[in-house]
C-alpha cells in the first residue's frame, strides 16, 4: 500500500536539523571568513555520510594498501593521494577533483609523483601546457600547493592508469569502491563550507553521487553546466554537516571540442572561475 496522502507528504518533509538559508542571497555577498553563513544559498539536498574517526595518515595508508581485488589496475598498482599534515587540513576550502592521475606519471614512485605535481602546481613559472596543473592554476588565477594550501587536489580513481584513454570500463569497475575514499577525504576536512571543483564528467558524476545519490553510471557534465547558468542555481548541498557547492569545468583533453560544440560553455566556465577567485580573495 502506498499510504495516505498525509503520510506521503510527511515522508517528503526535510529533517528538522536541515536549515535553509535565504534564496535571495547571491555570490556577491558571500564571505568564506564567516563559515556559518559563507554559502548564502538554500540547501538543496541532504546526504548523511556518517561519522569518520580516522585521520589523514590512515586514509593514505588505506589507499596505498587498497583491498579492492577486482580492480583492473591491480597489476603494478600505483595510487596517489597527496599527503596533508594535520595542521594544514583545516585550511582546505576548495577541493579540485579530476578523474585520475595521468599515465605519464609512471614509472615514478608515489613520493616522486607527489613532488612533481606539487612543483607543477606551485613552483614552476610555466607548467606543462594542456595539463591539469596548468588548467587548475588558470581557474584560480594563482599558484597553489595541494599538500598544504586552501586548494586541495585529489582524483576520483586513485591509481595511475597504464594509458591515458577513456576510463569508462575502469570507471564501472572502480568508482563504486573509490567513492568511499573521496567520501572520507571530505569527512576529514573540518571546514563547514567547501567548494568542489570537478574537472571533467567523471569527477562531476562522483560529486553528484555523494551529494545527491546520482547514479555513477549516468556520466555527464554539459547538461549540468547548462542548467547552472545563474547564481540563483548555485544552491549548496548539505553533506555531513558541511555546506558544499559544485563548480564543474570541462576536462582539458575535451575542452576545445566541447566549447566549439556547445555555445555558452565558455561563459559558464568564466563565471564559475570569477566566483571561485572572489572567494579565494575573501
Amino acid at each position: 500500500m502506498r499510504g495516505s496522502r498525509e503520510e506521503r507528504l510527511h515522508s517528503r518533509r526535510p529533517q528538522s536539523n536541515t536549515t535553509a538559508t535565504p534564496k535571495t542571497a547571491t555570490a556577491n555577498n558571500l564571505k568564506y571568513s564567516d563559515q556559518r553563513s559563507c554559502l548564502g544559498f538554500g540547501v538543496s539536498q541532504k546526504f548523511s555520510a556518517g561519522p569518520c574517526n580516522q585521520n589523514w595518515a590512515q586514509l593514505r595508508a588505506d589507499v596505498k594498501n587498497c583491498q579492492f581485488i577486482d580492480c583492473p589496475r591491480n597489476q603494478k598498482k600505483l595510487p596517489l593521494l597527496f599527503d596533508r599534515k594535520e595542521d594544514t587540513i583545516s585550511k582546505i576550502r576548495f577541493i579540485v577533483l579530476s578523474q585520475d592521475p595521468g599515465a605519464s606519471l609512471r614509472p615514478n614512485n608515489p613520493k616522486m609523483m607527489e613532488d612533481y605535481l606539487i612543483r607543477e602546481c606551485s613552483n614552476i613559472e610555466c607548467p606543462t601546457k594542456g595539463g591539469l596543473p596548468a588548467r587548475i592554476r588558470e581557474i584560480f588565477n594563482k599558484r597553489f600547493d595541494p599538500s598544504a594550501d586552501e586548494v586541495y587536489w585529489t582524483h576520483s580513481l586513485k591509481c595511475v592508469p597504464f594509458k591515458d584513454e577513456d576510463i569508462n570500463k575502469e570507471w564501472k569497475a572502480c568508482a563504486r569502491f573509490c567513492k568511499d575514499y573521496f567520501r572520507r577525504e571530505i569527512q576529514l576536512i573540518p571546514s563547514e563550507c567547501l567548494a568542489l571543483i570537478p574537472v571533467g564528467r567523471y569527477a562531476l558524476t562522483l560529486c553528484r553521487h555523494l551529494l545527491e545519490d546520482w547514479p555513477l553510471s549516468n556520466v555527464g557534465i554539459v547538461k549540468y553546466m547548462q542548467a547552472h547558468v545563474s547564481p540563483d542555481s548555485e544552491k549548496p548541498f548539505n553533506f555531513n554537516e558541511k555546506r558544499v557547492l559544485i563548480f564543474p569545468f570541462i576536462h582539458p583533453s575535451h575542452r576545445s571540442q566541447n566549447l566549439k560544440r556547445y555555445e555558452g560553455l565558455a561563459d559558464i566556465e568564466k563565471r564559475f572561475a570569477e566566483t571561485i577567485r572572489t572567494r579565494c580573495a575573501a
